[in-house]
C-alpha cells in the first residue's frame, strides 16, 4: 500500500503539470501591463504565508491536523498557480538560455507541489516523521526558489 500510494504522490504531479495548457500560461508575463499582483506574486504570497504558519503546526500534527491540511491545500493550488505563470527572466538573455530557464523553474516548482502532496499524504496518515522530513526539504526548496528566481 505504502508503494502505491508513494507512487500515486510522484506520478500526480507529473499528470498535473501535463494537464496545465501550455498556451493558457507559459508564456512570460509583463508585470508592466497589470497594475495589481499577478497571479505569480499572488500564489509566491500564498505560498509564503502558509509556509510560516506550517513552522507552528509541524510542531504537533496530531492536534493541528484540520490547519495542517487547510494550508497545505492552499499551498498545492498556489503551486499549480506558479507553474502556469512563471517568472520573467531578470536578465533576458537569448532565447534557448531563457527557455532552460523557464524549464528549471516548472521543475522546481513541480518538485516544490510534490512535497506539499507528501506533507499531505503524511499529514493524514498521522506520520509525524515524513511530515518533518518534508516540510525541511520544503525549507530547501523555497531558499533554493528564492535564491534562483526572485
Amino acid at each position: 500500500m505504502r508503494r502505491l500510494t508513494l507512487c500515486c504522490l510522484l506520478v500526480a504531479p507529473l499528470a498535473l503539470y501535463a494537464a496545465v495548457p501550455a498556451a493558457q500560461g507559459f508564456a512570460v508575463q509583463d508585470p508592466a501591463a497589470d497594475e495589481g499582483p499577478t497571479p505569480l506574486q499572488e500564489a509566491m504570497g500564498v505560498l509564503q504565508g502558509n509556509q510560516r504558519k506550517l513552522r507552528k503546526l509541524v510542531a504537533d500534527p496530531a492536534a493541528n491536523k484540520e490547519a495542517l491540511i487547510g494550508a497545505l491545500g492552499a499551498m498545492e493550488s498556489a503551486c499549480l498557480t506558479s507553474i502556469a505563470n512563471p517568472p520573467t527572466p531578470r536578465d533576458p538573455a537569448a532565447r534557448d538560455e531563457q527557455a532552460a530557464w523557464m524549464v528549471r523553474y516548472k521543475i522546481l516548482m513541480t518538485s516544490t507541489l510534490d512535497n506539499v502532496l507528501q506533507m499531505q499524504a503524511a499529514t493524514l496518515a498521522g506520520d509525524a516523521e515524513a511530515l518533518g522530513a518534508a516540510y525541511s526539504t520544503l525549507n530547501q526548496k523555497k531558499k533554493l526558489g528564492h535564491d534562483t528566481y526572485q
